[in-house]
């Protein structure tokens, strides 16, 4: 095993790294990241130094704890692999209900349908206990989750999720914003803190 360095070196170290985002996408991206630079042959400490250094970008994977409520938000983009990635990182962090509040996937062409539709079936499977579905694409989505699930709602904007999410809501939830940058999810976040009164998303 290890990794052979541009100058020939054969290296195979093991180190103890704690990162400071979350997701198993970050753990991938961190793991292919540090195989370059051990290529480059930078020095494994100061790999591992700034690696935890790195708390992540705005809207992406952002996870913040509000009043007892976990928020997962992930404004920033959206696409099948990573939807299902952060609906696996809102199962993980579950600790009573899960809420997927989720927006339109876009520029996904002939294949939208179907896609939201898996997504759909996904968040089923994932054991999501209430989901919003937001945009005219993702009601695709809701009408495969309730097939199993009554407990879902659709809405046609992120201020419409975010008044039925702030109705809704209540302490020990996990909650998933995500969808494609144009759908302005972190809208959702905005409404339901002017409603609790504890102030704007930032």
């Amino acid at each position: 095993g290890g990794i052979r360095t541009r100058s020939g070196r054969l290296i195979d170290i093991r180190l103890p790294l704690r990162l400071n985002v979350p997701g198993m996408g970050n753990l991938y991206n961190s793991l292919a990241a540090a195989s370059v630079a051990l290529y480059l042959d930078t020095p494994p400490e100061r790999i591992i130094r700034r690696l935890q250094e790195f708390t992540g970008v705005k809207m992406r994977m952002e996870i913040r704890e509000i009043n007892g409520i976990i928020f997962i938000i992930d404004a920033y983009n959206a696409n099948p692999d990573s939807m299902k990635n952060a609906i696996r990182e809102l199962s993980r962090l579950k600790r009573t209900r899960a809420i997927a509040v989720l927006g339109d996937m876009l520029e996904l062409g002939d294949y939208s349908e179907e896609l939201h539709r898996e997504i759909g079936r996904f968040l089923k499977a994932s054991g999501v206990d209430i989901f919003i579905a937001t945009g005219s694409f993702m009601r695709s989505a809701y009408e495969e989750f309730i097939k199993g699930n009554n407990n879902a709602h659709s809405v046609m904007t992120a201020s419409e999720a975010g008044e039925l999410l702030s109705r809704i809501l209540r302490g020990g939830d996990t909650v998933l914003v995500k969808g494609s940058r144009a759908m302005q999810m972190e809208k959702v976040i905005d409404y339901w803190m002017d409603k609790s009164g504890v102030g704007h998303a930032g």
